[in-house]
């Protein structure tokens, strides 16, 4: 008896060509055998057969030199095992006419775009005050705060401390910024825990990081994630800007959510074009 932890893979692109992994366990006592085939001569497997004696995993990955353009391209793994079969879905998002050399830094895959807080593209200091990299704090990378830590609070977030990141997006439309942090408390009585973040030209949204989830869970979790809404009119480039209010926050992860973000305990990985960092 076996079984496969996914029927999907998240979407293909040339642009991250990030790889997806399969793991297939077994749900008995048993070690079986198993193979694996794509019908698509597009689609590579870092392993094709084996046995299972606990669990394991292999990767799928696309040869973008074989692979067809267009949009939503679908195709199939298969894979046997003693007595059984499963098929694995996977798409690909291949358009034609974009080169990749061309687009930011940050692009959107498979409906959300992911970056880490320190891969800023630019940065603007105000009043002897700027955003900084702390190396090696964050949960996955590294983390940026404001010093000197002593920089008063601002009601007027276009007047303090900025951090600008440019990403492309495909499939324009309503998105939810999620910009996690580490759980901090106030530097200082009477300051809060705010940031603002705006994506082109359009008014900041202020959010209050103490607003965000209870101080235990996030402690326990080490991260607290700031939540707000945005709109992006058009594909293309577009730059999301973040401006200081409070000093003592201290950014870790940012995700636009196109509507496609799963579950997960990190957050979804870096949607950096392949090649860039």
């Amino acid at each position: 008896e076996g079984g496969v932890r996914s029927d999907t893979l998240p979407v293909f692109d040339p642009f991250t060509r990030q790889k997806h992994f399969i793991d297939i366990f077994k749900t008995g006592t048993t070690p079986f055998n198993w193979s694996a085939a794509a019908d698509a001569a597009w689609v590579r497997l870092s392993q094709s057969s084996g046995r299972v004696n606990d669990d394991v995993r292999f990767w799928a990955d696309v040869d973008w030199a074989k692979a067809p353009h267009g949009e939503d391209v679908t195709a199939a793994i298969t894979i046997h095992g003693t007595g059984a079969e499963r098929t694995i879905k996977l798409r690909i998002f291949n358009p034609a006419g974009i080169a990749a050399a061309d687009l930011p830094k940050f692009v959107e895959s498979g409906g959300v775009v992911s970056m880490e807080a320190e891969h800023f593209a630019r940065h603007t200091d105000r009043n002897g005050a700027g955003w900084r990299t702390i190396p090696d704090l964050g949960r996955t990378g590294d983390t940026v705060a404001v010093f000197p830590t002593t920089t008063p609070s601002l009601d007027d977030p276009t007047k303090g401390p900025s951090l600008e990141y440019d990403f492309y997006v495909f499939h324009p439309g309503k998105a939810r910024v999620l910009v996690t942090a580490l759980p901090t408390q106030r530097i200082h009585a009477g300051r809060h825990l705010r940031y603002a973040v705006a994506i082109d030209d359009s008014s900041p949204a202020v959010v209050n990081l103490e607003d965000a989830g209870r101080w235990e869970d996030n402690v326990l979790r080490a991260a607290v994630t700031g939540a707000s809404d945005a709109a992006v009119g058009k594909p293309g480039k577009h730059t999301l800007r973040i401006w200081m209010m409070d000093p003592g926050v201290v950014l870790d992860k940012i995700v636009l959510d196109f509507g496609g973000m799963k579950p997960s305990y990190l957050g979804p990985p870096e949607t950096s074009r392949w090649g860039m960092l």
